[in-house]
Order: structure tokens, then C-alpha cells, then sequence
């Protein structure tokens, strides 16, 4: 795994932004942590590391397993992207893969991973997300988050990466790899760009998938998610990226077709049939009264607009990197 990178006495860093799991209030993040930790300890003699990059001073209750550091980047006041560029500022790894405390890897992730990375040409690969769970509405909603990854490489070359279910040699990007974004928006364009221009396609590995926690019954979760769709800013993933009401007007509009046709891109993989159209239909045009009311609430209101915009977009700046602790360790 270490062709083509710096010399490293970790050959894998899982760092993971706690973050993102905090939004609905219900994720078990101990669990999911542990899951990534155990995986990691399956793969030796591969050598790994799992970084967790927090806006909180206490690290979640995670239990060492054999060969495997865990380590702790507290940064007080980090947000998404802030945490993501410290934690991988902090990994000693020559592949380091980003994901967050709200995803949990399915079988075998590691090991998927692992055997993308054998091949040299890999410079960085994404994976398969989908919701945590396998009714209709959640496999939905799945579709209409991430359905161009479940549409297979060719998705993947014509949008951005997961920033949850990415990785890459640190050979290819640097320190921070997502820019100088902080908030919600913004780092996930500015990696792929950065691969891109640099002659690195992103390969799509299917064995790298995550199940990340199903947002389908939680208030919180639905408008957090809808409004980052809809508050995007222009000259998205760029130092001038800045809000736009047209650009939010006519996402309201754009956006219940662009999940209708995410929809149809992911039908075959998620067992969606054409008996189930009636309900895209019904549940699309749910979200868009949805939708709408959300975005005019935040609007109209000062205190909402300004929390949301700053929460989503915020200001651009150079990241910050945090004190790197080590929390417990096993011996390579």
C-alpha cells in the first residue's frame, strides 16, 4: 500500500470526523467507531491508525484492539471540514481515508480498501454509501443522497466524492486535501478538483461500502440534510463561494427532478421497481412543500438565516489543525 507514498510507519489512517454524528442526536457513536477499529485490526499485518478529529473535549468510549492506535485531535472550535483537514493533518498514514462518526463500514470495508490501494495507479478511490437501513423510504432516500455512486464508476466521473467514504495517499494531496473550508460545504468539490486537475481519476470501489445513520425518521436530521441542498452557495468549492437566494430559489424548483432521477440511477441496485414510482413521485413532491417551507422559515427569519448560513457556508479561512492525543495504543 505504501507505493508511490512518503516513507510511513502507518500504512493506514481512518480518520474519522465525530462531528456529523451529533446532528440528530441519536447515533451511537461508540459502536460505530468500534467498527472501524475492529476492522482495521483485522487487516494485519497492514499497520493502521484510527484518527478521531472532535469539536468536543472528550473523546467517545472506544476499546484498543490488537495493532491498532487510537488517537484523539481535539479542536474546540472546528466544525466538518475543519476537523477533516486537522485530522488528516495529524495521520501518519500513506492512505488516509475520510469518514465520519455517523457511518459505520460494512463487511469487509477495510480489506476492500486495502486491495484497491496494492495497485499503484490507485491515487484515491470512493466508496458506496447508503442509508442505514432497507425499507422503501430509507432506500429512497438513499437515492436521492448518493444515488450516482450506485449508478457505478461512470456516476462517480461525473460528480464529486463522498467526503464521508473517501481516501486517498497522502503523496497525491498534501496537508489539508478539502481546502480552506470549515463549515458543511465547499471541501468536497475542492478535493475532487484538486485530484482532477492533477490527471487522478477516482476509482469506484464497490467493496468500500459504508452504511451511514438513516436520517429517513428524524426531523433534525431531514432539514439539515434538505437545507444543506438547498443553501448551497455559488461559486461552490472556490475561496469566493458565497450564498445566493436565486441559486436557492431555483434549486427548489431543480432539485425534487434531480432526485426523481437519482432515483432511476440507482433503481437496480437498490430494488427499486416500477411499481414504487407512484411513491417517488408522492414522496418528492412531500419534499418540496417541505422544502420550501423550511427554506423561507430560515430566510424570513434573521436569527435562522444567520445561523444556518454560518453553520452550512461560514467563513473562509485558513484550517485549523488540533492537539494530537493519544487516547490508548496496541503495539504494531
Amino acid at each position: 500500500m505504501t507505493s508511490g507514498a512518503e516513507p510511513s510507519d502507518i500504512d493506514l489512517s481512518i480518520v474519522i470526523d465525530l462531528s456529523p454524528a451529533t446532528i440528530t442526536g441519536k447515533c451511537d457513536t461508540d459502536a460505530r467507531v468500534q467498527a472501524w477499529v475492529h476492522q482495521a485490526a483485522a487487516v494485519a499485518p497492514v499497520r493502521c491508525e484510527v484518527v478521531l478529529a472532535s469539536n468536543q473535549a472528550q473523546p467517545p468510549n472506544v476499546h484498543a484492539e490488537e495493532g491498532v492506535a487510537i488517537r484523539f485531535v481535539p479542536v474546540a472550535t472546528g466544525s466538518h471540514y475543519a476537523l477533516k483537514n486537522a485530522g488528516v493533518n495529524a495521520a501518519r498514514g500513506a492512505v488516509v481515508l475520510c469518514t465520519d462518526g455517523d457511518c459505520r463500514p460494512g463487511e469487509g470495508y477495510v480489506a476492500h480498501l486495502v486491495r484497491a490501494f496494492q495497485d499503484p495507479a490507485v491515487q484515491c478511490a470512493g466508496g458506496v454509501s447508503v442509508y442505514d437501513g432497507d425499507g422503501l423510504l430509507t432506500r429512497l432516500n438513499t437515492a436521492h443522497s448518493w444515488g450516482f455512486v450506485h449508478g457505478g464508476q461512470a456516476g462517480l466521473d461525473k460528480n464529486m466524492i463522498l467526503a464521508h467514504n473517501v481516501a486517498f495517499r497522502r503523496a497525491a494531496v498534501g496537508r489539508d486535501p478539502f481546502g480552506p473550508f470549515l463549515r458543511r460545504v465547499g471541501g468536497d468539490r475542492y478535493l475532487t478538483e484538486t485530484l482532477r486537475r492533477q490527471g487522478h481519476r477516482i476509482r469506484l470501489v464497490d467493496g468500500m461500502r459504508i452504511r451511514h445513520e438513516d436520517i429517513t425518521y428524524s426531523f433534525r436530521g431531514t432539514l439539515e440534510r434538505h437545507l444543506r441542498e438547498h443553501l448551497l452557495p455559488v461559486q461552490y468549492g472556490t475561496p469566493r463561494q458565497h450564498f445566493s437566494l436565486p441559486f436557492t430559489l431555483v434549486s427548489l424548483v431543480l432539485r425534487p427532478l434531480l432526485r426523481i432521477y437519482r432515483a432511476f440511477q440507482a433503481r437496480r441496485p437498490l430494488g427499486l421497481r416500477p411499481w414504487h414510482l407512484p411513491v417517488v413521485l408522492a414522496l418528492n413532491s412531500a419534499y418540496a412543500v417541505f422544502d420550501a417551507g423550511a427554506v423561507f422559515v430560515v430566510l424570513l427569519v434573521p436569527r435562522l438565516r444567520r445561523q444556518w448560513i454560518d453553520f452550512l457556508i461560514g467563513p473562509i479561512a485558513a484550517p485549523v489543525s488540533g492537539r494530537l492525543g493519544e487516547m490508548h495504543s496496541s503495539p504494531s
